[in-house]
């Protein structure tokens, strides 16, 4: 009966579910809203299904990713067993590809991009989801896109499953997850192709079958028919992708999402009309199906490989030798390169000289790694960081601790004028994602609505012109450019003792979810803050 109570939220709507039930509830603690996923009745007294309930919450409570659901907490209070998880904002893909609302072929190639970024980042971590699917993927109104649904994932080697045991969606199964043979990585990526297939055929699924039994026969047995794709245009890039995620054998699929990514990207980042080939048609009807289906094949393949060999001709010969890349990976996330060159500062937008080139991390410091650093390290965890999501940005730190991690990560803390040039971007705008103010593309607090912390990975339409987020609102960041503290400085801190006029300060730049410098002076305004003060919105982000 509704409403009742799983721990600290109170359940208010029914969403839906089948072995747990989702619902819409209040975290009577802070008054926000999240979607609770609570074990049914029945199912919590069956310890495999427990199992599987607690492991898909700690696996899903890991994750922090800009394109994974986040996920609170996972906890048992009065026999009942939830998952407190963001509250979506949108619809499934499942649902927008049946109401026609995915339009354009770079949609399609934009949100496969953004879903094999979320799955290598799950596969770096030893998590196999088990369950890639149009149901599992969340599309908001923007186009960003999210996974959800750990509830047959398999992580760190866990042995729950029994042998021979088939966990997964019929439509979507690889051949050794049929077989209830042992599953790897590449199982995700068959099930990637399942969707990259209904994706760009705009609904149909590369086998038919009128029972389940003739589903899996065809599964393991038949080649796929690829009749669907006849006459769409695509990528061809995209459609030996298809083909190859789609082997039968996981050997001779894609080698990992990493892979994957990289071929999506340049098309999903900078779409490209001349990339787009027609999937020619099978030969006429009268030719014989399997005669159809081995034709298209090798076309499919001809095209993807005429496709990547003109763009790696293309790239030899337009290579800027010793060209930095523009993104690379390191231990403790992405960093995007700022080149070096001249740009504007202050509220003036007055020049300043060639400022050298260096890199700065995507988004701020996570306490997903921030919590390895302290583990490494045996530096202190910071307060309240245990009631914080991985996928947060660490506060309650102090400049001392913000650069210790920066050291320990191989990266130093940015200067002030560092950090404005990566948010002004390559033209000085007034704000990371240009001149007109828009709220909905940061959190920064608003007039009579309360605003909260969010992922390191949020509010990416708010993007610099360098590819940094968060820049603007969510935490105020630590920046390496010393400032005398003045009395009015000292006013706005609480310490123990009470801070000094003249200790030791720095600069924190970009506002936070509680307190934002004024609009207009967003990107090149700061505050001076004690060198020792730890408080609930600062954090900070590295750079190299």
């Amino acid at each position: 009966m509704l409403p009742f109570r799983a721990g600290p939220y109170e359940c208010l709507h029914y969403i839906g579910g089948n072995l747990a039930e989702v619902y819409i509830a209040r975290d009577t603690r802070t008054g926000f809203n999240r979607a609770v996923k609570v074990l049914g009745s029945g199912h919590g007294r069956d310890s495999e299904f427990m199992q599987r309930f607690i492991a898909e919450g700690t696996a899903a409570r890991l994750c922090a990713h800009p394109n994974i659901v986040t996920t609170y907490e996972a906890d048992q209070a009065d026999g009942v067993a939830y998952i407190a998880m963001e509250q979506l904002q949108g619809e499934t893909l499942k649902v927008l590809l049946e109401l026609g609302k995915i339009q354009t072929t770079f949609e399609r190639v934009n949100i496969a991009w953004q879903v094999a970024q979320a799955v290598a980042y799950l596969h770096q971590r030893d998590i196999i989801h088990r369950d890639v699917k149009l149901e599992n993927i969340s599309v908001g109104p923007t186009g960003h896109a999210k996974i959800f649904d750990f509830g047959v994932a398999k992580m760190n080697r866990q042995k729950i499953t029994k042998e021979g045991q088939i966990l997964g969606t019929p439509l979507y199964m690889s051949p050794e997850q049929v077989r209830g043979d042992q599953v790897t990585h590449a199982t995700d990526i068959y099930s990637y192709g399942v969707v990259l297939f209904v994706l760009f055929s705009e609904g149909a699924f590369p086998y038919q079958a009128v029972s389940r039994e003739d589903l899996y026969a065809a599964i393991v047995f038949h080649p796929p028919d690829l009749t669907p794709l006849d006459g769409k245009m695509i990528p061809g890039a995209v459609a030996g992708l298809i083909v190859q995620c789609l082997e039968k054998q996981p050997a001779a699929r894609p080698r990992s999402f990493v892979a994957i990514e990289e071929i999506l990207r340049p098309l999903a980042v900078s779409p490209d009309v001349t990339a787009l080939v027609r999937v020619p048609a099978a030969r006429a009807k009268k030719s014989p199906p399997r005669r159809a289906r081995g034709w298209i094949l090798p076309m499919l393949l001809s095209f993807a490989l005429a496709a990547a060999a003109a763009g790696a001709g293309f790239l030899w010969m337009t290579r800027v030798p010793d060209q930095p890349e523009a993104r690379i990976s390191t231990n403790t996330g992405f960093m995007v390169l700022v080149p070096a060159g001249p740009t504007y500062a202050g509220k003036d937008h007055h020049p300043v000289d060639a400022v050298a080139s260096f890199y700065i991390d995507r988004a701020e410091a996570s306490n997903d790694h921030y919590r390895e650093f302290a583990r490494s390290t045996g530096h202190q965890l910071p307060e309240g960081e245990a009631t914080l999501p991985a996928s947060f940005p660490v506060v309650n730190v102090s400049y001392d601790d913000a650069s210790a991690f920066c050291s320990w990560a191989g990266k130093r803390l940015p200067t002030a004028i560092e950090w404005e040039k990566a948010a002004r971007g390559p033209q000085g705008s007034v704000y990371p994602w240009g001149d007109q103010y828009r709220s909905d593309f940061a959190n920064i607090p608003h007039p009579n609505e309360p605003h909260e912390l969010e992922p390191v990975e949020s509010n990416l339409v708010g993007a610099s012109g360098y590819g940094a987020i968060n820049l603007l609102g969510n935490v105020w960041e630590w920046v390496a450019t010393p400032e005398t503290l003045e009395e009015n400085d000292v006013r706005g801190f609480a310490l123990d003792p009470p801070a000094q006029v003249g200790e030791p300060a720095y600069q924190i730049r970009g506002g936070s979810f509680l307190q934002i410098v004024p609009l207009n002076d967003a990107a090149w305004d700061f505050a001076v803050a004690p060198a020792r003060v730890k408080r609930a919105d600062i954090g900070f982000r590295c750079a190299r």
